[in-house]
């Protein structure tokens, strides 16, 4: 028989927390801002929002060529024991849709009919500021770096070094992430992967699909 397609939860995190609450591993810090304790108060604001929009862009460059994709995600969080995500993937060309409804997914395949999966909860993640300030928790350094509109939201640029590439980090007034970008040279080769918020707090209607 034909095997279902697997539903994949949409990543939204600036980058890989610790999950298990340990701060073992963390880089000792220079620079002039404290990234901690940033990252604390970007996790807080992102958690009093109700809903938000995030858009997932990478982009890949190497001797074999060049790669991109896009993802756009909705996020309704307004009840947080039943966290509403959908999600449109473009990957080299292709278009995938997926729903989360709680810990229940749904994927729509090549046929435009939907499929529906149970999906285990992701870990939680226990230490102060790793769920969307991971960033600067594993910076380096912190440094401001200006200012810059995005979209229309005023935002301050803050400049992270890290262990293996560059990162930048922008904030609104109200702690809330606007966006964050990663950029790794190595072998040759050099990714960017961005991640860029907004529609805080609008209307969304995110509902299970018949399947």
């Amino acid at each position: 028989s034909q095997s279902e397609p697997k539903v994949t939860t949409p990543g939204i995190i600036t980058g890989p927390a610790t999950g298990d609450g340990s701060s073992e591993h963390r880089p000792s810090q220079t620079g002039s801002v404290d990234g901690r304790e940033l990252a604390r108060k970007i996790d807080e604001a992102m958690a009093s929002l109700s809903t938000y929009k995030q858009v997932i862009e990478k982009q890949l460059e190497n001797q074999s060529g060049e790669y991109a994709s896009k993802t756009d995600v909705i996020i309704d969080q307004s009840d947080p024991k039943n966290v509403k995500i959908k999600s449109v993937s473009r990957d080299a060309g292709l278009e995938s849709e997926s729903i989360m409804i709680g810990d229940t997914g749904y994927l729509k395949d090549s046929s435009g009919a939907w499929h529906k999966q149970d999906v285990p909860p992701a870990p939680e993640v226990k230490e102060p500021g790793a769920k969307f300030g991971s960033l600067l928790l594993q910076a380096m350094s912190v440094e401001p770096a200006g200012s810059e509109t995005i979209n229309g939201i005023g935002t301050k640029k803050y400049a992270l070094k890290m262990a293996d590439g560059t990162a930048e980090i922008y904030v609104d007034s109200q702690n809330r992430l606007v966006r964050s970008v990663v950029t790794i040279s190595a072998d040759g080769g050099m990714s960017d992967n961005r991640m860029t918020y907004g529609d805080f707090n609008a209307p969304v209607t995110i509902e299970a699909p018949k399947v």
